[in-house]
């Protein structure tokens, strides 16, 4: 498998750090037919992962749904601020085993109790979770004028880890792969 990356700047794009590991392991994952995936920026994960999948784009930054034609990627797009989210509106809708949360380099936007309450309201909700994240503090810029890409917690890698019991985990160059 040869997987090729556009990466405009750092954001709102993801760090390619795990991005294959994270694909291999959706390939191995029979189940999984709804993904959830929260903060889609630039749709960095639509496009690295083809299989034929329900898409719900989640996005705080109404811009980005036109300079990156989310809408033709997603089946859906919701413009919402997760910290004031109610994922369990919409992960009722879905079969919880058939259904993939992914937190791709987002949650490092939230205040650590706004992202501590969503990575556990997600961590309840789902039966699949996905979650990239920057573990070394790295402080970040703002990109096409969206404030929302400002960093505004720290998390280590020990932390995330003993949020819960994790299928795999990767720490590689200050960033967190977490996937349960």
């Amino acid at each position: 498998m040869v997987i090729t990356f556009l990466i405009i700047s750092n954001m709102p794009g993801s760090c390619i750090i795990g991005k294959e590991e994270i694909s291999n392991w959706f390939d191995k994952q029979g189940s999984i037919k709804t993904i959830i995936d929260v903060g889609c920026g630039s749709g960095t994960y639509r496009k690295l992962l083809k299989k034929d999948y329900y898409w719900v784009g989640v996005e705080i930054w109404v811009p980005y749904i036109e300079l990156f034609n989310l809408d033709s990627l997603y089946n859906e797009i919701i413009i919402a601020d997760i910290a004031y989210f109610d994922f369990s509106y919409l992960l009722n809708r879905f079969k919880k085993e058939e259904t993939c949360v992914i937190l791709g380099d987002v949650i490092e936007h939230l205040d650590k109790a706004d992202g501590l309450r969503v990575l556990n309201n997600v961590l309840n909700e789902t039966g699949h979770f996905v979650l990239s994240l920057p573990v070394d503090g790295r402080d970040s810029e703002i990109h096409y004028g969206n404030l929302f890409e400002s960093h505004k917690s720290k998390w280590a890698f020990k932390e995330v880890v003993s949020l819960c019991r994790w299928e795999k985990t990767i720490e590689s160059r200050g960033m967190g792969i977490f996937i349960k």
